[in-house]
């Protein structure tokens, strides 16, 4: 039960890649913040593999949530960084406060799902 999670999330961050290519951010929104719902109970799956301690299943994916938000306002902040990524395809829309709390309460809301079912 370790590789899928894994398998998953990569599959999710290369759909977002797409996404992002394809269409006008504003209007794929829900797509992105699905992502974070379902990456936040993917995570809690693959932490459930090494513990099955509720408090650090929530605490690992907050962790690994916040990590994420920091690489997206480096990226947002360095233009090497943001120039490089284009050379990809790799974009991403604009970061606000409002979208970087929703995106940590989405990744903990799906862990919170996973812990409700498990």
């Amino acid at each position: 039960m370790i590789i899928f999670p894994i398998i998953i999330l990569v599959f999710l961050y290369f759909s977002c890649i797409f996404i992002s290519n394809k269409i006008e951010y504003k209007k794929a929104y829900w797509f992105f913040e699905f992502c974070h719902l379902t990456a936040g109970f993917l995570l809690a799956v693959f932490i459930f593999n090494f513990t099955a301690n509720g408090l650090s299943i929530l605490l690992g994916v907050f962790v690994v949530g916040i990590l994420w938000e920091i690489l997206e306002i480096a990226i947002d902040r360095f233009n090497r960084v943001k120039s490089f990524l284009l050379k990809f395809g790799i974009k991403q829309g604009p970061i606000t406060l409002a979208d970087t709390l929703l995106d940590l309460f989405l990744d903990i809301f799906g862990a919170l799902i996973f812990l409700t079912i498990f």
